[in-house]
């Protein structure tokens, strides 16, 4: 360990104290400067709460992989910019004064009601459909539901069938009738009816009496 006892409370002129790196030096009691430290390294033990206050502009680092660590709560009076991301487990307040943030993707959303599907109007705007309601257990569509193209999609399928079909009229070209015992299909035929045994290929012609 070096030692600098100065003869005199005021030294004048550059003074220099130790001959290496590895010296220490001990002071007891205050260290008042007037003007500036400069070190390669600051190791500072902090026993009890201290409020600086100092103008002019400070710098931590000079690379952008140098690391910085606050233990506990910083306030920040005035501004807080960064070249790079800011993380944080969560973030308080509005942030309606953020600034810089790209654009949303959605910036219009019109008509919204309780329930309604939404659907997409364009890259920027969606729309609750009125005609489509969804309540968590039922979809009610006022107006038509329609296939993609023409005899190219099934509702339902051979092991996943719909319970009931209730409707006023059916309208369809050849119908299947299929259970655990049966499997036929009532073939429409110019002048008359056919029912085609599917388990056997056999087709019995339906015999009809015209009465009216």
């Amino acid at each position: 360990m070096g030692r600098f006892i100065p003869s005199r409370k005021v030294v004048p002129g550059s003074t220099k104290a130790g001959t290496d790196t590895t010296d220490t030096h001990q002071f007891t009691g205050s260290i008042n400067v007037s003007g500036n430290v400069y070190a390669k390294e600051y190791h500072v033990q902090v026993v009890s709460s201290s409020i600086i206050y100092a103008s002019g502009s400070h710098k931590f680092g000079d690379s952008s992989d140098d690391f910085q660590m606050f233990t506990g709560s910083v306030t920040v009076d005035g501004a807080l910019s960064a070249s790079q991301g800011i993380t944080a487990s969560f973030f308080l307040g509005s942030g309606q004064n953020l600034t810089g943030l790209p654009s949303a993707a959605v910036s219009t959303y019109s008509n919204p009601s309780d329930n309604r599907v939404i659907t997409s109007v364009n890259a920027t705007t969606i729309s609750a459909e009125a005609g489509l309601l969804f309540d968590g257990t039922r979809l009610a569509v006022t107006g038509n539901v329609l296939p993609g193209s023409n005899n190219a999609y099934t509702l339902g399928d051979s092991s996943t069938k719909w319970s009931h079909v209730h409707a006023m009229n059916i309208h369809t070209g050849d119908l299947h009738l299929k259970n655990h015992k049966g499997d036929w299909t009532l073939i429409e035929d110019t002048e008359y009816l056919t029912l085609k045994n599917n388990k056997t290929g056999k087709t019995y012609k339906l015999l009809m009496e015209e009465i009216g």
